[in-house]
């Protein structure tokens, strides 16, 4: 019998466009990224401040994320559309990169 290997992990690595949070479809102009570079940083924008930090690719497709903060830039007209602090990521079984906060779920699709 042939020996089973289990499944490549998907690596997280590339940038991203938010889909929705807890379900509901996001419709941002533009359109709010994440990009999580090859060295290891993560870089993100809610439309008014920046999102910085750190993640590396861990086992089974998680996502360690480390020292995530937000700028905290007060922009008239604009609001903080990203739940934060991040807590857990993992790309799930179709492609797309979830991201867990304390008040939310945001999905992310590949661009």
């Amino acid at each position: 019998m042939a020996e089973q290997v289990p499944p490549a992990s998907i690596s997280a690595a590339g940038s991203w466009t938010l889909a929705s949070i807890d379900d509901r479809d996001v419709q941002a102009d533009p359109p709010l990224a994440i990009k999580l570079s090859p060295d290891g940083t993560l870089l993100a924008s809610d439309a008014c401040n920046t999102i910085t930090g750190e993640w590396s690719d861990a086992a089974d497709s998680r996502v360690e994320l480390r020292k995530v903060v937000r700028t905290l830039k007060i922009c008239v007209g604009a609001n903080d559309i990203l739940p934060m602090p991040w807590r857990s990521a993992y790309v799930n079984a179709s492609g797309m990169l979830v991201v867990a906060s304390d008040r939310a779920e945001m999905t992310w699709r590949r661009d």
